[in-house]
């Protein structure tokens, strides 16, 4: 059975140790499968290529099957085995997934994300730079739920599709089945019947045939009750906390309790899918099962990582569907391969388990901390700064205090300009404007304009009242402005604001005041 070893578009097969290579393949939400090339350099001058694809395929009759692509990670060489003259590298190579973390969203890829369902976030994600080369091969349609508006720009695909996994429990994991297929994305449910192969692993020697019924070796299968949780408290947003339960989890097994933080849900709604995602994730105890095939050429790829199959296994009470989420394949002749495979019946991502990727839920946006007791909760993202239950203080250097957490401070509710037109007539004119802001009182006001100096060094903006006297102190010219309530209660409140310019040597030319509406606010 020819193998094949392509590395960055050259073939380097007769420079590969036979049997001396494994590769590992992971369909369990974006984890990267690792494994390892032997390559002889007899003449001392190649250098396995930092990054570059891996492409490992089987030939048999008229078929080639890709068994494995990937990318070269780290490399060490030492001397050769085979003489002086030359040595061996040993190259680290990374799955299919390692894709997911290459590239990050920017603002032409419309990385602000309104309110959409999961599915359309992923969607609009394989249409994005980041996902430049792999296209949708199981995204589907079904089983959506609502994701909060997020702003992606400078994030990476794996935290779009994990986010959209915790969500809507799904798995995700890129995989390619032949070379002429490319690189695919799966986005779906774990448990569905995408990827189901008409094969079964058996421990009946009597239904073994090699072609359909393959026969284990090297079983185990564990329960692990350790992401078993009941109720979960979640602080989101803005410094709100949500609570959730599911009694039928605390009467099956026993109250079990968790605190987490998951600022990316802007909105109460938001924080309650999540939670109540996480609590359906967390109702049951977790299988993982793990044996061994050894199989012959045509039929390793009936056990992809990704794949689901039939397993029948008596002793183990085990007779059900389950999904490959990782594989190792080695070599153990030259017509033999070694399958150590990984099975989930169902891969539902909780955050109360353990991560496969930075954590999103520790992702607070904002280098504050903050009090779980009612105290201050500060919240730091994209719509600014949000402080609850507390104060802002500012020092110098030298601890004077600039802010001191309870100062007062007028914040501008409305602004605008009034202009008064030009007048041959001694006497005073009114110019005024009714604007809604939301103020049942008189409200407090700056009023400013652009006036020009007597001792002819341009115009200065001035702040209202500007009296301008003669020589001998008469009155010649000012300017005034003032507001009150006019009408309305609460938003559609209305103030009105007016202003006045006093002359009494005209012609007076025309002036504009530009006017600023003032509330009372504490830091």
């Amino acid at each position: 059975m020819p193998l094949s070893f392509v590395i960055n578009s050259v073939d380097k097969t007769d420079t590969v140790r036979w049997t001396e290579w494994d590769m590992t393949e992971c369909a369990k939400r974006g984890q990267v499968g690792t494994g390892v090339l032997v390559i002889d350099d007899p003449s001392s001058d190649y250098v396995p290529p930092g990054q570059k694809s891996v492409a490992v395929s089987s030939s048999y009759g008229v078929t080639t099957e890709r068994l494995f692509t990937g990318y070269i990670a780290e490399r060490s060489v030492v001397k050769n085995r085979g003489g002086a003259a030359g040595r061996e590298w040993r190259v680290t190579l990374e799955d299919l997934n390692v894709r997911l973390d290459d590239r990050i969203i920017t603002d032409a890829a419309g990385g602000k994300r309104p309110e959409e369902s999961d599915y359309a976030r992923i969607t609009w994600l394989l249409t994005t730079t980041a996902m430049t080369g792999i296209s949708a091969g199981e995204v589907i349609n079904a089983n959506n739920v609502t994701m909060d508006k997020a702003d992606y720009r400078g994030k990476r695909p794996r935290d779009v599709l994990e986010e959209c996994a915790q969500a809507a429990g799904k798995n995700f994991f890129l995989y390619q089945e032949n070379s002429a297929d490319g690189i695919r994305l799966f986005y779906t449910k774990a448990n569905g019947t995408r990827l189901t192969q008409a094969v079964t692993v058996t421990d009946d020697a009597t239904a073994v045939n090699g072609t359909t019924y393959f026969a284990c070796k090297n079983v185990s299968y564990e329960l692990d009750p350790s992401g078993i949780y009941s109720r979960v408290r979640v602080k989101y947003g803005k410094g709100a906390f949500t609570t959730e339960e599911n009694a039928t989890t605390a009467a099956n097994y026993r109250t079990r309790e968790v605190y987490k933080t998951y600022m990316r849900a802007k909105t109460a709604a938001g924080a309650q899918r999540i939670a109540d995602q996480w609590l359906d994730a967390a109702s049951q105890e977790r299988g993982k099962l793990r044996l061994t095939l050894d199989v012959t050429t045509e039929y390793v790829n009936l056990f992809r990582a990704g794949y689901r199959i039939k397993v029948e296994l008596a002793r183990y009470d085990i007779d059900d569907y389950y999904r490959i989420v990782q594989r190792r394949i080695s070599q153990v002749s030259d017509d033999l391969f070694r399958l150590e495979l990984e099975f989930r019946s169902d891969l539902v991502p909780t955050l109360f388990q353990q991560q496969t990727t930075a954590a999103l839920d520790n992702e607070d946006f904002s280098n504050a901390t903050d009090e779980d007791s009612g105290a201050a909760t500060v919240s730091i993202d994209t719509d600014g700064i949000t402080v609850t239950n507390g104060s802002i203080t500012v020092a110098n250097s030298n601890g004077t205090i600039i802010i001191d957490g309870t100062s007062d401070f007028f914040s501008i509710v409305a602004q605008g300009t009034i202009t008064i037109p030009r007048t041959g007539s001694r006497g005073t004119t009114y110019q005024s404007v009714a604007i809604t802001t939301g103020l049942s009182g008189d409200p407090a006001a700056n009023f400013y304009t652009k006036i020009a100096a007597r001792d002819g060094k341009g115009n200065w903006g001035s702040l209202l009242p500007v009296l301008e006297l003669s020589a001998s102190g008469t009155v010649l010219r000012m300017l005034s402005g003032r507001t009150r309530y006019m009408d309305g209660s609460g938003d559609s409140a209305r103030t009105q604001v007016q202003v006045a310019r006093f002359t009494s040597s005209p012609p007076d030319g025309e002036v504009t005041i530009r006017y600023y509406i003032l509330q009372k606010a504490t830091i």
